[in-house]
């Protein structure tokens, strides 16, 4: 994430204010990229202190506006800028250390999400992570799944262990801290599972200290 200082100035010489509503709108001509782009986005604004109620995500990106004929308007906004006056909320976020006491702890009801393709998952994986692809979260054309959609892809990867949206904790990984906000992100928002962490660093942080293993 970055500075405090560097992020509350960017916020406020692009008009935010934490009392505002945003949509954050993004293309799925390329995807995952272009919906984890805006997963990021949003997660950097629950970082910044933004109510992540407070944040939506345009469903299927500016693609599906436009394919129902919403108004597009071609001059470029000039925000006016405000002052952010947020809070740095880090309650999500964890550590390296976080995640390696967080280990093989399943049917304590901590379940490690590893956001990545399959065939990254098995070339090298943090020690009892569920593969759970970031694909999985999304329909053919760049849309979130349903919530039962979703809830059932979950619950299948983790079997009959205690962890649902109710209860106990899921962490979510990726390489670089990317595509684990699709996850971190969807879970929070459409099931609505209320302790879902994000292990920012990812992996590339992790195999500084411990190794990945095949799976």
């Amino acid at each position: 994430m970055p500075s405090e200082g560097e992020l509350f100035l960017d916020l406020g010489a692009n008009g935010f204010t934490t009392k505002k509503n945003v949509v954050i709108i993004t293309s799925t001509a390329e995807l995952p990229v272009g919906v984890v782009r805006a997963t990021r986005t949003a997660t950097t604004l629950e970082y910044a202190g933004h109510d992540i109620m407070k944040v939506g995500i345009l469903d299927g990106g500016f693609e599906a506006w436009n394919r129902i004929g919403g108004p597009i308007d071609a001059l470029p906004v000039i925000p006016t800028p405000a002052k952010y006056y947020g809070s740095v909320d880090e309650s999500f976020i964890v550590d390296r250390a976080y995640v390696n006491s967080s280990l093989s702890r399943l049917e304590d009801g901590i379940v490690l999400v590893d956001a990545r393709p399959s065939s990254a998952y098995t070339d090298g994986n943090i020690e009892s992570a569920l593969s759970i692809p970031l694909a999985s979260i999304l329909e053919a054309n760049g849309a979130f799944r349903s919530a039962a959609e979703l809830l059932a892809t979950f619950e299948s990867a983790v079997g009959g262990a205690p962890v649902s949206a109710t209860n106990e904790e899921v962490i979510v990984y990726c390489w670089i801290g990317l595509m684990a906000t699709g996850w971190h992100y969807t879970l929070t928002n459409i099931p609505r599972f209320g302790n879902v962490k994000l292990y920012d660093e990812s992996v590339e942080d992790w195999v500084k200290k411990y190794p990945l293993v095949l799976g």
